[in-house]
């Protein structure tokens, strides 16, 4: 009878094996007894990078951070009990997005199951629909047809986290003890492995996954005839992954083809790099009621995800009446429920609908001169409130240095809340190209550290975040081992969350006479993260003006070490600059 250990071992190597077929060269695994076959076998895999992160949080995120820049399967190993629950916010993130994951989860052998066994949990679909799909492995035996067949569903795994409809997908594996293979086996264990080392050379099946589909002609020539019949057409894009460097410049054809208005947030990978487009600041001219007024369009083209700009949503909510269609290459991304919904490749669309007469003569002038007008005033505006505020540092200082020091081809990864907006308000479009990368999908400020040092093992890559969302992420400044060069993690530190001073909640507040209620949710701190950062093994240092923040972007770093810094700003500037904006808007003639 071949030993438990041996056949475990196998079990898992040809799962794996199944697994890096389907495109997966990375590994991320956090210390636990259950999972140890499935440690030692990624650990011996050839094709495999084993990276080791204690605690499964920041685990999750950095894995989602490598799966966002390579578009590859990235595996996260699990041992039973709680362990895997950790990972539910990177997964929902994923799925929300459509990120590759593969989570292993180590499981106790059926006969285990609901009698109390310690760390033992229904780990079954533990990730529920966030998941494109669960795989249940069972228990290993030495039968060939199931050898072949936990290979095959690693193969499936592999390919069902790639498409149609990309995402996590769970494997559960359950493990029987003994987890080790022993130090001298028998005849009959050696006879087992030659028969597993035949079934490796025989390779494994080759799933080829569908990819996102390309629209229908008849869609996209009713998305012609709807932009030929407007005179004053809208194009805009919310967030959206990093697309190919030719994907990209495609799409930006298609926009400057169509010589259009847009409103194009700063993660919708068309703001920065040649030619990126979209004026500073629309979010805060489309706040002002008049200007919803003056610019409504009567087509909105809208390239993917939703924007999710207060004031691009706000004129949304004024214009119902206005006929949108969406160009998506999945789901239903409209909040509205009223747009026209084309699904297919965004990219392939455009090119199609480049090759169409769409009468782009015929957009009334008067219409694009107004939208030009608003963005010269708010940019003049915008200009005029930063620069009453120097020379201290500011929220429109930070991102500006911090864009600055993005190196060519560099990314960033930007934080949910106030970091994201302040893109938006203050960084003008253009410059040397950059990826920005986000956890927009669900919008959590979970993980965010981690996601940027997931995306910085391969390329220099600044993390810009608010003080908040680097406290909610603490434990992920332990990874100061894995990350890459050139990575830089920025906090805004405005004590505390500052972006509900600009919500509806803290007007109300203010006319009930009860603003103090608002430090409920803003939780105001002074406490400073410059100190644990050092203890974790970053160079770190905190900054109060923009000539110390400059200084700090470009000193190269000592042995090595990653860079943390902590820029103090005044905690009421962003909300005092956005209020002195709208406001000088709603006065202007």
């Amino acid at each position: 009878m071949v030993h438990g250990g041996v056949l475990l071992d196998a079990w898992c190597t040809l799962l794996l094996d199944g697994i890096v077929s389907g495109g997966a060269t990375e590994v991320v695994v956090s210390p636990g007894s259950r999972s140890t076959p499935l440690v030692l076998a990624a650990s011996d895999h050839a094709a495999l990078s084993v990276r080791v992160v204690v605690d499964e949080r920041s685990a999750a995120f950095f894995a989602l951070g490598r799966a966002r820049v390579t578009q590859k399967p990235v595996i996260l190993i699990r041992t039973s009990g709680t362990a895997a629950g950790h990972d539910l916010p990177a997964v929902m993130e994923a799925g929300a997005v459509g990120s590759p994951l593969v989570i292993i989860t180590a499981d106790r052998p059926f006969e285990l199951m609901d009698v109390r066994a310690p760390q033992t949990t229904d780990q079954t679909h533990l990730f529920g629909r966030h998941t494109v799909a669960f795989f249940e492995a069972g228990t290993p035996v030495s039968d060939e047809l199931a050898l072949r067949a936990v290979r095959r569903l690693g193969t499936q795994a592999a390919a069902r986290s790639r498409g149609p409809v990309p995402g996590p997908v769970q494997v559960n594996v359950r493990a029987r003890k003994p987890l080790t293979a022993p130090a001298e086996v028998s005849p009959v264990d050696l006879e087992f492995r030659t028969k597993v080392s035949q079934l490796q050379l025989d390779g494994c099946p080759t799933i080829f996954t569908a990819q996102s589909p390309e629209a229908s002609a008849l869609a996209l020539e009713r998305v012609a005839e709807a932009i030929r019949g407007a005179k004053r057409p809208l194009l805009v894009a919310g967030p959206s992954p990093v697309w190919p460097r030719g994907g990209r410049a495609n799409i930006l054809q298609f926009v400057h083809h169509l010589g259009v208005p847009v409103v194009l947030e700063a993660t919708s990978q068309l703001r920065f790099g040649p030619n990126g487009l979209g004026p500073l600041g629309l979010d805060m001219v489309l706040r002002v009621p008049r200007n919803q007024q003056r610019l409504q369009p009567d087509l909105i083209l809208q390239l993917g995800e939703p924007p999710i700009v207060t004031g691009l949503q706000q004129a949304l909510d004024s214009w119902r009446s206005v006929p949108q269609i969406v160009l998506t290459p999945r789901g239903y991304p409209d909040p509205t429920s009223r747009a026209d919904i084309v699904e297919g490749d965004i990219e392939r669309s455009c090119c199609a609908l480049m090759a169409k007469d769409l009468g782009q003569k015929a957009w009334s002038l008067a219409y694009l001169k107004s939208w030009a007008a608003a963005a010269d005033q708010v940019r003049q505006l915008v200009n005029e409130a930063v620069s009453t505020m120097a020379p201290l540092l500011t929220e429109a200082a930070v991102v500006e240095a911090v864009r600055q020091a993005v190196p060519p081809d560099g990314r960033l990864m930007v934080g949910n809340s106030l970091a994201v907006r302040l893109l938006d308000r203050y960084l003008s479009p253009g410059g040397p190209p950059m990826e920005v990368l986000h956890q927009r999908g669900i919008s959590g400020i979970d993980g965010l550290v981690a996601g940027g040092i997931g995306a910085s093992v391969d390329a220099p890559c600044l993390v810009l975040v608010g003080d908040v969302s680097a406290l909610h992420d603490l434990g992920s400044l332990s990874l100061a081992h894995l990350t890459g060069p050139g990575c830089i993690v920025v906090v805004i530190h405005n004590g505390g969350g500052r972006l509900f001073e600009e919500l509806p909640l803290a007007r109300q507040l203010a006319e009930m006479g009860q603003r103090s209620r608002l430090d409920r949710f803003t939780t105001p701190s002074e406490q400073s993260l410059v100190g644990v950062a050092e203890a974790l093994g970053w160079r770190a240092v905190e900054v109060n003006s923009p000539a110390d923040l400059k200084m700090a972007l470009h000193t190269p770093t000592a042995a090595g070490k990653p860079l943390y810094i902590e820029a103090r700003v005044d905690p009421l500037g962003a909300v005092k600059t956005l209020d002195r904006v709208v406001k000088a808007m709603e006065e202007s003639e």
